[in-house]
């Protein structure tokens, strides 16, 4: 989660019950779950291709940064 949250550093973000970031057309949430060794992720948006894209960049984000 910390590495999310420095890799979009340059955005405001908030931090109540996990990581929620505005980027104008979409916005995302990234909660630890409480229960289980699983980040729960939302996105949404005004536009569906952009809510792909930003969806996509997230989970490639997770995964490598889930490496490291």
């Amino acid at each position: 989660m910390k590495k999310i949250d420095n890799h979009f550093s340059n955005l405001k973000k908030n931090h109540l019950d996990g990581l929620s970031i505005d980027l104008a057309d979409v916005w995302f949430s990234l909660r630890p779950s409480q229960t289980e060794q699983k980040i729960r992720l939302l996105v949404e948006g005004k536009n569906k291709n952009k809510v792909n894209f930003y969806k996509n960049k997230l989970i490639r984000l997770i995964k490598k940064y889930d490496r490291d």
